[in-house]
């Protein structure tokens, strides 16, 4: 709420943290999503009112932040194999064996 008891828009508060919800257009596909974007250090009202405005500001030059890509489940299981084959006291080689069995039916 602003100093008029009003709710500010695009402005949310979960748990004492702060975030913005903004719209921002996805660079290859032009494909426009709603993300909630953590403002960092943020403790009031008023800061966290700012780096809003400074993010709508970037949205609007062009220069906003990259929305992440998930990976797909193949491309995670290959990095979670490859990670415990490198970390050799972690898992067994039985362990590993059978886990990669798994992934790849």
């Amino acid at each position: 709420m602003d100093a008029r008891k009003r709710p500010i828009r695009g402005l949310w508060v979960r748990n004492d943290r702060y975030y913005a919800q903004i719209t921002v257009e996805e660079p290859h596909s032009g494909k426009k999503q709603v993300c909630r974007v953590p403002l960092e250090g943020a403790t009031a009202p008023a800061q966290a009112r700012q780096q809003l405005e400074e993010l709508q500001v970037n949205r609007r030059r062009g220069n906003l932040l990259e929305i992440k890509r998930t990976p797909t489940f193949s491309e995670y299981a290959d990095k979670y194999i490859k990670y415990y084959q490198q970390a050799k006291d972690d898992k067994q080689a039985s362990t590993l064996k059978m886990e990669t069995y798994t992934i790849n039916q």
